[in-house]
């Protein structure tokens, strides 16, 4: 069993058994929100291999069911119920408090024969895709504050207040996404883990994003996926948000005259959301990246230019997507050109007609790289390989794999595929130009 402390520090990845109190509704204790012990189920929530599971001793009546709306998807027969209508769940001592958003039915077993496969008394199981933990139930809805940890960010930033405590922070004001307003820090500490004859410190570096004004969790997480997706990209290597943290514990706070008051009102969230992309960590990343190093100077004008550039984001998306699924040779074929496609979708030549071959998209994006038959020499050791004759057979590719044509010009899916890795090399140092160097004129 998981104790109940180190429940707030609990990452995306890390498995863990809790036994809970589970309640459909909370109850108002004399300004206090709480679960009414006559409403409370007994069960227990546990997550192993990135699934969550919540575990039921009895199946919520029916009746109580009736108020929450379930929605239903094409991806699944399954039945989810919406998060505005969340679940509680307290732990047996009452320290920490689960606030669940986003769950659904995966198993039932009824005693006996029942008459009615949802009635009160039969097992359930739950399976939880959104949740948050915390230390009380009254959380602010509203996000003004979010604490992230993501994979290879300590290894990308190269800070560390261990070697340096005057270099253990990194400000980034003034920042835009979706016209709103915020600030990032890249923060180094660290944890000191003391035995009775030795101590070790565990350094940790957290982005952390300050907002004027409050915002939507979903826009929060729209924030932090384009983060995530700017440090696969620049590291090349696969990455995953490890763990969210929003808003902040006041509960020890200044007064006016500088003393300390104790204030309840810890209001930080533990927020756990499963992932379409959270890769296994392998190797432990090795000193640190040169890229920061190389573009640390300019690193601000970067990141206003990036998170303003919805084109630029979606193009960076299509390029991951196809890495991060392992997609079939004609979907990753399909979804790159079609990427390229859209980010110069407004391209002009001089006379002012629009761009509509793909092929003069692809060789306009190649032209942001000085001299891409060097890249695939250093990549592949071919000398004077014929770019051009490369973007012609993706085109051509894609051509045959969605409107079935060009047949004579399709070698094979072997040829495809090598072609393809050729050319996935050349998008990425494309998309990594326009991002370090927004001064680059594109007709987009």
């Amino acid at each position: 069993m998981t104790k109940t402390n180190d429940l707030m520090d609990l990452n995306m990845r890390q498995d863990f058994e809790i036994p809970i109190f589970l309640g459909l509704k909370l109850t108002d204790f004399k300004g206090i929100k709480g679960i009414a012990r006559e409403d409370r189920y007994a069960g227990i929530i546990s997550r192993k291999n990135g699934k969550t599971i919540l575990n039921l001793s009895s199946q919520p009546e029916k009746e109580k069911l009736l108020d929450e709306k379930p929605i239903y998807t094409d991806l699944s027969s399954k039945k989810a119920f919406h998060e505005k209508h969340p679940w509680y769940a307290t732990t047996w001592d009452g320290r920490r408090q689960f606030i669940i958003r986003e769950f659904y039915n995966i198993e039932e077993i009824a005693p006996g024969n029942s008459y009615n496969s949802i009635s009160y008394g039969s097992i359930s199981k739950w399976e939880i895709n959104n949740f948050s933990i915390a230390t009380q139930f009254m959380l602010k809805e509203k996000i003004y504050r979010a604490k992230v940890n993501i994979d290879h960010a300590f290894y990308f930033f190269g800070i560390t207040s261990l070697v340096d405590e005057r270099c253990h922070e990194l400000r980034y004001t003034n920042l835009e996404f979706e016209q709103q307003r915020f600030s990032m820090y890249v923060v180094s500490s660290y944890k000191e883990n003391s035995t009775i004859d030795s101590s070790q410190k565990h350094e940790i570096l957290d982005i952390v994003f300050k907002f004027r004004k409050y915002k939507s969790r979903e826009f929060v997480y729209r924030l932090i996926l384009q983060l995530r997706n700017l440090i696969q990209i620049l590291t090349d290597k696969g990455t995953g948000i490890n763990k969210i943290e929003l808003n902040a514990d006041k509960s020890l706070k200044a007064n006016l005259e500088g003393n300390l008051r104790l204030l309840p009102k810890d209001e930080r969230e533990n927020w756990n959301i499963i992932q379409s992309f959270l890769p296994e960590l392998g190797e432990k990343d090795v000193g640190f990246s040169n890229v920061f190093k190389e573009i640390r100077d300019n690193f601000h004008s970067i990141l206003t230019n990036f998170f303003q550039d919805d084109k630029l984001q979606s193009l960076m998306q299509n390029y991951l997507l196809v890495g991060q699924f392992n997609v079939p040779v004609s979907t990753a074929i399909v979804t790159l050109v079609s990427g390229v496609d859209t980010y110069y979708r407004d391209a002009r030549y001089s006379n002012g007609n629009k761009k509509s071959s793909s092929i003069e998209k692809l060789k306009m994006l190649m032209d942001v790289i000085d001299n891409p038959q060097e890249l695939i020499y250093n990549y592949f050791g071919i000398a004077h390989y014929d770019v051009e004759s490369l973007l012609v057979k993706i085109v051509n590719d894609r051509d045959y794999f969605v409107h079935g044509v060009k047949e004579n010009a399709f070698d094979s899916y072997v040829s495809a595929a090598k072609d393809l890795t050729k050319f996935r090399i050349l998008m990425r140092q494309a998309i990594v130009l326009l991002i370090c160097n927004p001064e680059i004129k594109t007709e987009v």
